[in-house]
């Protein structure tokens, strides 16, 4: 016999489980079977119909796990579109160097093209030079 798919409250699938653990959640009252497959499971007192389907009667929290930073990820989120040109990207860029400090996280890290990967180092130093006027200007000290 193959798995048996476990429903959230709100209808949502969660996991395909052995018929054993589902029949398991339908006789302690955790479950209830929304389809059953044909067959049947006999006991010295009671048949049950084989569930396919089964819904949880609580609403179980999943935690979502948060995305690693790989290349592969970055390309993809960012849909191969360089931060610079727009152009086709293929290179990941760290906005603010890991030699400078910078993190290797999703906040730092753009996708570029081979042709303005080059010229981020100008591009950041006019950023850096912009951001120094404008902490200047609002009073704040800027490490160098």
């Amino acid at each position: 016999m193959s798995g048996t798919l476990i429903l959230n409250a709100s209808y949502e699938p969660l996991a395909v489980v052995p018929m054993r653990r589902a029949m398991l959640l339908v006789l302690n009252g955790k479950a209830s079977v929304v389809e059953a497959a044909d067959g049947w499971l006999h006991s010295r007192s009671a048949r049950y119909a084989v569930p396919s389907v089964v819904l949880l009667q609580h609403y179980v929290r999943v935690p979502m796990r948060p995305v690693p930073l790989t290349r592969r990820a970055a390309l993809q989120r960012y849909g191969y579109r360089c931060a610079y040109c727009r152009g086709y990207g293929d290179t990941l860029d760290h906005v603010v160097p890991r030699s400078r400090g910078g993190g290797h996280s999703w906040a730092n890290v753009v996708v570029a093209c081979l042709f303005t990967e080059p010229l981020t180092a100008r591009i950041r130093a006019a950023q850096r030079a912009w951001n120094r006027a404008r902490a200047a200007a609002a009073g704040t000290a800027v490490p160098a």
